[in-house]
């Protein structure tokens, strides 16, 4: 049986919700228990105090969410932090908070951004992606025609995801980009008859 000290060690563990929780619905526990908990509380300056910074913390996480948001809605690949910060304000948040919750915003929202746009380059390694994916695919879709006379579904999945990590690799975006998309279908397309034209001319040999 766990003594009143070790008790008040294991209820200090908790976190405020967890011994708010406890605190309230303390009928599960034993009477050395309850004391525990009792003693844990006053600690912490006592349940409203605990209360109190429940609810401080739900507002900051609101208030962070709202920025977030906010931030998310004035970001353009040509916005700057600076004019950001200056747009972005807050009550409830602390100035490092504040700032904090901006910078991480912006870095998320402009990494997105860029993933998703459509520039010369990512035109370029989305053909070369394709042209590399069509040819490695076609290569592995034919060789499982030649020797299986057969497709599997989970080699039709597994082209897929090939073709995508080719295409990637070179243009180091995303399935959210569109020329990586469409380079992407029509790399599995190529693929497929690659594989077939090197099934007919080189016929069954399992």
């Amino acid at each position: 049986m766990l003594s009143i000290n070790d008790l008040i060690e294991k209820f200090e563990s908790q976190s405020d919700y967890d011994l708010y929780q406890i605190a309230n619905n303390p009928s599960g526990y034993t009477s050395e228990a309850q004391e525990a908990i009792s003693i844990v509380v006053n600690k912490r300056g006592g349940l409203a105090a605990i209360a109190e910074r429940l609810a401080k913390a739900k507002d900051i996480a609101i208030e962070m969410d709202r920025v977030e948001k906010e931030v998310y809605g004035l970001t353009t690949l040509e916005t700057d932090l600076s004019f950001i910060k200056t747009m972005v304000q807050s009550k409830t948040l602390s100035i490092d908070q504040l700032n904090e919750t901006i910078e991480k915003s912006y870095a998320l929202a402009q990494k997105q951004l860029k993933d998703k746009a459509v520039t010369p380059d990512t035109i370029l390694g989305s053909i070369l992606g394709c042209g590399v994916a069509s040819i490695v695919g076609g290569i592995l879709w034919g060789l499982q025609l030649i020797y299986s006379n057969a497709v599997f579904v989970i080699l039709a999945i597994g082209l897929f995801f090939l073709c995508f990590g080719i295409i990637k690799l070179i243009t180091k975006k995303s399935f959210k980009n569109t020329s990586v998309f469409v380079a992407t279908i029509v790399a599995v397309i190529l693929s497929v008859a690659i594989g077939q034209v090197l099934y007919m001319a080189i016929g069954y040999e399992g």
